[in-house]
């Protein structure tokens, strides 16, 4: 695929766009994802950045603002369980730890007007795809704790369940995927 015809982001003037209420989901219904529609729209190729080289939305940013909701929906849902989910707890506190340190990789790379390395964004969309597989397994021994009862509407814990699972199993977080990316990468690094 030539570099023209991969994605890129643009500023697209927001007059120009429609946003197309596409997102109808029973879980992270909080995130308001919307398709957006521009027609006839001019800009110029400076205002654009190719997506490859960008923390986002294929970069290790996007997968952050995934990951992160997961995170905290399943640091809520533990918290009443602590005492009987002590591996769980352990778990999703190290979770926090790895996703901080990508968000500080981040940072630390904007800060100097650059973008994180090849290696730096590899490992951060990894570690994130990591970071949901413990956060997934705690809301579901929660739930499962928590019985019939935890399907009730006005149970938080079913809100934090559905959010968990439905991100968990969002495509940019597949850990089979990533993992065989990540491994794939080292080898061609120690291959050169």
């Amino acid at each position: 695929m030539s570099k023209r015809s991969q994605p890129h982001l643009f500023a697209i003037p927001k007059a120009h766009c429609e946003v197309v209420d596409t997102w109808h989901v029973s879980g992270l219904k909080g995130t308001s994802s919307k398709d957006i529609k521009a027609e006839a729209s001019f800009t110029y190729a400076d205002c654009g950045v190719h997506s490859i080289n960008s923390v986002a939305p294929d970069g290790a940013l996007a997968v952050l603002v995934i990951a992160a909701p997961i995170l905290g929906d399943a640091e809520a849902a533990i918290q009443r369980f602590k005492e009987r989910l002590s591996t769980q707890v352990t778990a999703v506190h190290a979770t926090r730890l790895v996703l901080e340190r990508a968000a500080n990789a981040i940072d630390i790379a904007l800060e100097a007007s650059a973008e994180p390395d090849a290696q730096t964004q590899i490992r951060i969309v990894r570690d994130a795809a990591w970071a949901a597989q413990p956060c997934h397994q705690a809301v579901n021994t929660a739930f499962s704790i928590r019985g019939g009862s935890a399907s009730l509407i006005d149970e938080p814990l079913q809100r934090s369940w559905r959010d968990v699972n439905a991100g968990a199993n969002h495509a940019r977080l597949n850990w089979e995927d990533f993992t065989k990316m990540w491994g794939s990468y080292r080898i061609r690094q120690y291959a050169t």
